[in-house]
């Protein structure tokens, strides 16, 4: 994938898309790529580049320009009432740690969780981490 980049190529072009699309997830997602997970049955994720570029943008990877950028939901957040946990992982370079400090801003009175070890699944990354906390959070 690197070397297509560094021949130009942006995330919505066929080339890149077609080798994106068949990187095993933990390798995009994961910090901790040594994780031992159960494999999918079929051999590459399901790909609708036109969908992807609709919504991220033309190279989603480093420009957010599709429908997505024009979602901003941030005034909206002080009016949650319900409890919140906000987890990030400190290597998630999907929703970044900067975007969760942004969200524990805006919603002041939510439990924010920050795992020093994670990407973008603190969850399977830090389990026993994440479901203690989980678990507390729930029973409070």
């Amino acid at each position: 994938m690197d070397s297509l980049r560094a021949l130009g190529y942006v995330s919505s072009d066929k080339a890149l898309a077609a080798v994106y699309g068949s990187f095993p997830t933990k390798y995009i997602y994961y910090h901790n790529t040594k994780l031992k997970q159960n494999l999918p049955k079929t051999e590459h994720r399901g790909w609708v580049n036109d969908v992807y570029v609709a919504i991220i943008g033309r190279d989603g990877d480093f420009d957010v320009s599709g429908s997505m950028i024009h979602q901003d939901y941030r005034k909206e957040l002080k009016n949650i009432k319900a409890k919140t946990l906000i987890v990030a992982g400190r290597y998630d370079g999907v929703s970044t740690p900067e975007f969760a400090i942004q969200y524990k801003i805006f919603m002041p009175k939510a439990q924010f969780e920050m795992f020093e070890n994670s990407g973008h699944n603190p969850y399977l990354e830090e389990p026993e981490k994440f479901f203690k906390i989980f678990n507390t959070f729930l029973n409070e």
